[in-house]
Parts: structure tokens; sequence; C-alpha cells
């Protein structure tokens, strides 16, 4: 596949979806959704997709905590992809 093939392919079909049921969430399928519209014109700006419920009720308010946990996923995938090597 070229990029030349893989760029009209992205342009031909609707844009990717996650798949419905237990895996996610309505509102994760609805923010993923959002940040694929190809139009920018309907595309809500970075601004916008932070007021979204998923992040509002996903990503801890306080900064503190919000690096800690993200900072504690990082480094466990950090540590996987070094494992792999």
């Amino acid at each position: 596949l070229t990029y030349w093939q893989l760029n009209q392919m992205l342009q031909d079909n609707p844009s990717p979806t996650l798949p419905a049921g237990q895996a996610f969430s309505e509102e994760l399928r609805d923010f993923v959704n959002q940040c694929l519209r190809k139009d920018p014109a309907e595309r809500p700006t970075a601004a916008q997709l932070l007021q979204h419920p998923w992040i509002r009720n996903t990503v801890p308010v306080d900064p503190e905590r919000f690096q800690t946990h993200y900072g504690k996923w990082l480094d466990r995938c950090i540590s996987k992809i070094r494992q792999k090597r």
C-alpha cells in the first residue's frame, strides 16, 4: 500500500469508529468520533474537546494527580517497549 493509495482510501471511506460494546464507553466512542471528523468545519476545536464529558469525567482535574497517574502509565509503557528490544 503506497502513501497515495492510503491517502485516497482515507478520503474515500468513512472515518473509523470504535466498536460498540462493553470495551468502550459511549462517551469515549463519541469523543473519538468527534476527533476523527474529516471536515474541519464540523470538528470541534481542542478547547471544545477538552470540555467533552469523556475528558471531564476521566482526566483528573488536579494537575499533580494527572501527572502522577499518567506518569506511572507512561513509565509502564516505556518499560514494556524496552523489554521487547
